[in-house]
């Protein structure tokens, strides 16, 4: 399951507002009216859409690095490789004859 970091103001975010978003701290020196989203891009840059069109969040505030929350660097989907079905139960085997092999030893 994959986390986005998305969030839709329908109001107004007030000036001297301070948001932190992975990687970043952003700070409003001025009032802005939504309706709006703030989302990070492809390249984890953050962006504002208003009417279905994005633009760096930089254009209407001031965007600097922050490492409070950290930058989301999860793989793509397309790369995550699937898990063996059989997997956890081979680990949970090997783990059995382990402490199978564990009690052998202290008997």
């Amino acid at each position: 399951e994959f986390t986005t970091h998305r969030f839709t103001v329908r109001s107004t975010i007030y000036a001297k507002t301070k948001l932190w978003l992975p990687g970043y701290r952003v700070c409003f020196d001025k009032d802005v009216k939504g309706e709006l989203t703030i989302d990070l891009d492809d390249h984890n840059e953050p962006i504002i859409i208003r009417s279905d069109t994005p633009a760096p969040l930089r254009s209407i505030a001031k965007v600097n690095p922050d490492e409070r929350v950290l930058p989301f660097t999860a793989p793509m989907p397309e790369t995550i490789e699937p898990e063996h079905p059989d997997a956890e139960d081979a680990q949970d085997a090997q783990d059995t004859e382990n402490q199978d092999d564990g009690l052998a030893q202290a008997a």
